[in-house]
């Protein structure tokens, strides 16, 4: 929802009881902050999947050619720096993932919270 809440919403009563004056509706408002919670857990999940990509990719990617046989102590500095480097992303994008997927359960958790909220009013609202 594009829209801000403004402070004084449902003064008096207006906007919380369906029919009532006033718009957005509290329906309208639930609504649109469970759906923008919903959007968010879906763009922090295709993170976790780009994430989870770009590890593979930059692992499979980062190969070096042929070596000598025996490799050269050059070759071998050069692979120990790429290994180096390749592990060191792999912990650091890891550590990213698990911060993202973090996110996504309290997005999720939120939208099913403020929409059991959105049904209990709805429902008392027409009690």
């Amino acid at each position: 929802m594009s829209n801000t809440i403004k402070t004084s919403f449902g003064e008096g009563g207006a906007q919380l009881t369906p029919g009532a004056a006033g718009d957005p509706s509290l329906a309208t408002v639930l609504r649109g902050i469970a759906d923008d919670l919903t959007s968010r857990s879906n763009v922090a999940a295709a993170i976790s999947a780009n994430i989870t990509a770009t590890i593979t990719t930059n692992i499979a990617s980062d190969a070096l050619g042929a070596f000598t046989d025996p490799p050269t102590a050059l070759e071998m500095a050069a692979l120990r720096t790429l290994v180096n480097e390749n592990r060191a992303l792999s912990l650091e994008l890891r550590a990213l993932d698990v911060e993202v997927r973090a996110l996504i359960i309290q997005l999720r958790a939120a939208a099913v919270e403020i929409k059991g909220k959105l049904n209990t009013a709805l429902n008392t609202a027409k009690g």
